[in-house]
């Protein structure tokens, strides 16, 4: 769960945050 907030927030972070929030999904 932890792992998968950081993405989140880094993702935010980055200019292409719905990669990161699906990478996040599938951990």
């Amino acid at each position: 769960e932890v792992a998968k907030e950081a993405l989140r927030l880094a993702g935010n972070k980055l200019p292409f945050p719905t990669k990161v929030v699906d990478v996040g999904s599938t951990l």
